[in-house]
């Protein structure tokens, strides 16, 4: 007899389904992603931990999972919604299936439910939590489970534990990331551009980070509110105007809010590979990746000297911000997660520039 199992929302919704990865139960917020590709980069995604990700593309599972493709060291998620699994892969790089990494990682799955109908209700009332439960779990125990206090994850709960180093044979720039969730496709970009890359812990000092002798700041990804973070915010004011500064993602956020910029939920789900935003410097748009659920709130940068370089096309939020005079620049998306990639490389690229016009390289500044 097949085994059933359930999902059931905070508003009382409930879907039935067939179970894949652990039997074990979870309850957390429910995102949906629209990529087409990519659900082992999404799920090893350090932006997406604790959260339950239900995903668009009706067919998942059927390229399995690959040693070369990971994020990060270890699935994030803590729950996974698709409408079909494939559990046999056809594809000659891959080494186990998406069920056995998620049996290894204790992360429950879900298929077989009405994906479309679940990412309508969540379009009309927003995040909202879920259990992913078996189906002779009672109505009074998934009240209870819905009304705890779930696990809402931070960057001390990502953030690398001690200074470690990813090196490049081409070495031109020192950079120091500020791990707040980093991404090993966030360290093959700015390696690939000539970058020894230096990865520190989020409170890490201002006289640690100098003491490393860095041409530029990088703050990565990640979950979480800066408020929840204050060390990087102040960590980053420290820096103004001393060093060009990129920030993406949770860095994006966090360099916002060190000019004072107000961060809030946005009502429309920033997650999957194929969001539109216009570049307001050259009116181009770009297809980009995304993995966030909150917003700078526009009024609050009004008076400041920050400008807004790019804005998302579906709800018109600001998407990217710039200090030209102080070398700072920070994305909401991931820049070296698109489609197609050359879309939005030149925000690295930019990047390197702005250390290049302060004049200083390897032979200036060796590490």
């Amino acid at each position: 007899m097949t085994k059933i199992r359930k999902i059931v929302f905070e508003n009382g919704r409930e879907f039935s389904g067939y179970p894949f990865g652990t039997d074990s139960q979870t309850v957390s917020e429910v995102v949906f992603c629209t990529s087409m590709v990519g659900y082992q980069e999404v799920l090893t995604n350090p932006a997406y931990k604790g959260k339950i990700v239900l995903f668009t593309y009706p067919i998942i599972g059927s390229y399995g999972l690959s040693d070369e493709d990971y994020e990060s060291g270890t699935m994030t998620a803590s729950g996974v919604i698709v409408r079909e699994y494939n559990d046999f892969p056809s594809n000659f790089r891959y080494t186990k299936t998406l069920s056995e990494e998620m049996q290894e990682c204790s992360i429950p799955g879900i298929y077989g439910v009405d994906t479309r109908e679940i990412v309508q209700m969540l379009r009309e009332e927003g995040i909202m939590k879920a259990a992913i439960v078996d189906e002779d779990t009672n109505r009074q125990e998934i009240k209870r489970l819905l009304q705890e206090e779930t696990y809402i994850p931070s960057i001390s709960d990502i953030s690398s534990k001690k200074t470690w180093y990813s090196r490049t044979s081409n070495y031109r720039y020192n950079v120091v990331a500020i791990d707040c969730g980093i991404t090993s496709s966030m360290i093959k970009s700015l390696k690939s551009r000539g970058c020894n890359i230096i990865i520190v812990p989020y409170n890490s000092s201002q006289q640690e980070i100098y003491s490393y002798r860095p041409h530029g700041i990088y703050i990565s990804d990640g979950p979480g509110y800066p408020k929840d973070a204050d060390v990087v915010v102040n960590t980053i004011k420290g820096f103004i105007g001393k060093m060009p500064i990129l920030g993406v993602g949770f860095g994006f956020l966090a360099i916002a809010s060190a000019f004072d910029g107000r961060v809030s939920d946005t009502q429309v789900m920033h997650f999957g590979s194929n969001h539109p935003v216009r570049n307001l410097i050259n009116s181009k748009i770009e297809i980009t990746s995304q993995s966030h659920s909150h917003i700078i709130d526009e009024n609050s940068i009004k008076d400041s000297s920050i400008k807004i370089t790019h804005r998302n096309l579906t709800d018109n939020t600001i998407e990217g911000i710039s200090l030209e005079d102080k070398s700072i620049s920070a994305i909401a998306y991931h820049p070296e997660c698109t489609v197609d990639d050359t879309d939005t490389a030149y925000i690295y690229d930019n990047f390197i520039e702005s250390i290049e016009r302060e004049g200083i390289g390897k032979d200036d500044n060796n590490a």
